[in-house]
């Protein structure tokens, strides 16, 4: 019998907890992409940050993290024989720095390599670093990339032609859930507590509908962002207009806790601005209960949201056209129910675990073909 190809999958896993820590772990937990018919896949964890605020940060700890993963990645190599490397580039800051180091002794071992990316940034670097346009040019050389969605090609295309390029939208695991017959008007913010995630722009927001005399409420659940400036911010902003029966922040919550705020929310709202966002976990979790998504045009999203039809997008990120989204939705009950089936169907037709998994094993399967 033919032994299988193997596949040398490296990147980070929980914790911290972010997009791209959960999708890698989603692949390292899956039955289908560990026992499937066409190639062994292997693993090596990347993570050297134990926190989310820990990410980008420059701790000495990280170093003798790196240092380990260096010697893993180096004995693995000696020791077997690896058809395919499978590599979560990080786009950008240190730990791209220390991703190349990775992706360099894996040329130097002259294996093959996929890298796929959860986060953009590079185009806007290149233009302006010649040095650094280089080197990425030197790290995507002969590189087959995986991107979230076309709509994130522009970050890329200067240095990766497009014959190399596959496209594989995230997928998440979801529990069967029966479909809304009502609606109500609770709000749900469900990220990473930071002004660029939009999560400010929201409680302006609240204030205005509070002054109209809307009847809704919020929840805020995530983590607080390192900077604690922003959280006095936010906290005395409530104070100060009076929010604190409309508003509340319940901190991060996972498993069933979560569960329970997408249970019993309708809306979910993630007016976001940051830089890298390109596809979010949170949002998909979100149409999976059939709430209507009120977001951005930043990144992929616009993918994810079909206008008018499974949520709504902000022509431009402000408090004002925040609040008459919100608004209308409120006062369109019979909207509110079907853009919410909407939501939930695209989800099922596009996003789940399951739809992931066999479109990667694919991918794997046709880039392993390429180098018969």
């Amino acid at each position: 019998m033919e032994k299988k190809p193997k596949v040398l999958f490296i990147f980070q896993l929980p914790p911290p907890v972010h997009g791209a820590s959960l999708m890698n772990d989603l692949i390292n937990q899956s039955h289908a992409i560990n026992n499937n018919i066409i190639f062994d896949p292997y693993y090596i964890n990347l993570t050297t940050a134990k926190d989310i605020n820990d990410v980008g940060k420059n701790k000495f700890s990280k170093y003798f993290g790196a240092l380990s993963i260096y010697k893993k990645l180096l004995l693995t190599l000696l020791k077997n024989k690896i058809d395919l490397s499978y590599i979560t580039l990080s786009p950008h800051g240190i730990a791209f720095y220390k991703d190349s180091l990775i992706i360099l002794i894996l040329r130097l071992f002259r294996i093959k390599r996929v890298i796929h990316l959860h986060g953009k940034g590079i185009n806007a670097i290149i233009k302006t670093n010649r040095f650094k346009k280089s080197l990425y040019a030197f790290i995507f050389k002969n590189a087959k990339v995986i991107h979230l969605s076309p709509k994130l090609y522009f970050d890329i295309k200067e240095i990766v032609k497009k014959e190399n390029i596959y496209f594989l939208a995230n997928g998440i695991g979801h529990k069967e859930v029966i479909k809304k017959e009502s609606v109500n008007n609770r709000l749900l913010y469900l990220s990473n507590l930071q002004e660029t995630k939009g999560s400010f722009i929201l409680l302006q927001a609240a204030r205005i509908l509070k002054e109209r005399n809307v009847d809704f409420n919020v929840d805020f659940v995530g983590k607080w962002h390192k900077d604690k400036s922003f959280k006095e911010k936010f906290i005395s902003y409530i104070r100060e207009n009076g929010l604190s029966n409309i508003v509340k922040h319940h901190g991060a919550k996972y498993g069933k806790d979560k569960e329970t705020f997408l249970e019993n929310s309708s809306v979910f709202v993630l007016p976001t601005f940051y830089k890298n966002e390109c596809f979010p976990i949170s949002i998909l979790e979100a149409m999976s209960y059939g709430l209507i998504v009120i977001s951005t045009y930043e990144g992929a999203i616009s993918e994810i949201v079909d206008n008018n039809k499974t949520g709504l997008l902000l022509d431009k990120v402000d408090p004002i056209e925040l609040a008459n989204k919100i608004e209308f939705l409120l006062k369109s009950k019979d909207k509110m129910l079907e853009m919410g089936v909407q939501a939930q169907s695209k989800f099922k037709l596009c996003y789940t675990k399951e739809i992931f998994e066999n479109k990667l094993i694919q991918i794997i399967s046709d880039i392993l073909k390429t180098y018969e």
